[in-house]
């Protein structure tokens, strides 16, 4: 589809930090590919205990921009004129990280229900109220019915309305208020392969993120995973490439090049990072596995990127593509830096035009929905 994300909303002006437009405001930002071992990964997604909360991906949406005050009762009940529902999360992951910026402490602990995206923690709208809110919802349905009902063009595009109040204020600082209709947006799950990081302390090194995600995921009884940095040169110029390899037994081992760095040697820190896995599913387990993720003593947010994926019709390099393409939370120009090229996300999904002289990249996406068949 030509038009999707951010098209509908080009013509507004939106607050830079407040919009799909510019979603991501951390100065730096990780590129993390993550792969898992496939055997591995398909006797996880089909034991007991997995098996019954996992959605099927081309059932299932990520219901995103919901109004900050909305209930799950207020959101299934819309989604249930498309079709029944089968599995159903609020997912306020971000709403409790706003807060705690806000707060200036740390992201708390949560228990299970909460701390893999439960409605309790759900808060107030801050005052002004935000043009795109960070409360999703993820949606599997019970037929496949629904999922197309949920997924029309028009919806993707317009959305769902819900009735809000809005909140704003005057240059005098007076307060006002209005009824106003949000639009919230279904996104198919097949096209949600990504999750976002946010989070780490100032001085923590994308070696000890990298060791401390595979930690985390090899902890929770998820398969061996490699997991390597796709933007080095984003970070630092004298790191070539680093990757972090779980055994699935606990341990943990590291490639770095070159193999020691000077602590302080440069710019190499990050304040958030994109894991991009393969399947929608793979990004779903790890998610809940990630819950908690403790990076350098402070506790990570994680959790699916609620904004729509974004229309390219150029490559990190400004090089010109065939055809546009969707690409899930691609990274600012300032962290778009990657070695080899072909690690670029839009390039896994798109191809240049031949008259640049590359060598076509095969679109990965009917690649992955067969992976996640």
């Amino acid at each position: 589809p030509a038009v999707e994300p951010g098209r509908a909303a080009a013509a507004t002006k939106p607050r830079p930090r407040d919009s799909e437009l510019r979603p991501l405001h951390e100065w730096r930002v990780m590129d993390i590919d993550v792969a898992f071992a496939a055997e591995g990964l398909a006797n996880t997604a089909t034991s007991s205990t997995s098996a019954s909360s996992l959605p099927a991906w081309e059932r299932t949406i990520i219901f995103s921009n919901l109004p900050p005050e909305a209930t799950a009762d207020q959101i299934r009940k819309a989604l249930e004129y498309c079709g029944p529902l089968q599995y159903f999360e609020m997912c306020s992951e971000w709403i409790d990280w706003s807060a705690s910026l806000s707060s200036k402490q740390p992201v708390a602990n949560l228990e299970d229900g909460e701390a893999a995206g439960g409605s309790s923690g759900v808060q107030q709208p801050s005052s002004p109220s935000p043009r795109y809110t960070m409360l999703y919802a993820i949606a599997e349905f019970a037929t496949p019915e629904g999922h197309s009902n949920a997924t029309r063009e028009a919806l993707r595009v317009f959305g769902i309305l819900f009735g809000e109040v809005e909140v704003s204020f005057t240059k005098s600082g007076k307060r006002k208020s209005r009824r106003v209709a949000r639009p919230a947006f279904p996104q198919a799950a097949a096209a949600k392969h990504s999750l976002l990081l946010r989070g780490f302390p100032w001085y923590s090194r994308p070696r000890v993120v990298l060791e401390e995600c595979a930690r985390k995921l090899d902890g929770e009884g998820l398969p061996a995973c490699t997991l390597q940095l796709m933007n080095c040169p984003a970070h630092w110029l004298p790191l070539e490439s680093l990757a972090v390899m779980s055994d699935g037994d606990g341990s943990v081992s590291t490639q770095q090049s070159p193999p020691s760095l000077e602590p302080w040697g440069g710019s190499l820190s990050s304040l958030a990072a994109v894991l991009r896995f393969r399947s929608f599913q793979e990004a779903f387990l790890a998610r809940q596995a990630l819950q908690g993720l403790r990076v350098d003593g402070r506790i990570v947010a994680c959790g699916f990127p609620p904004w729509r994926p974004i229309v390219c019709s150029m490559d990190s390099l400004g090089r010109s593509l065939a055809d546009d393409v969707l690409v899930d939370l691609p990274l600012p120009r300032m962290s778009a830096k990657y070695e080899p090229l072909s690690a670029d996300p839009v390039l896994r999904v798109g191809r240049l035009l031949a008259a640049e002289g590359e060598a076509s990249v095969v679109e990965a996406s009917a690649e992955r929905g067969v992976a996640e068949g």
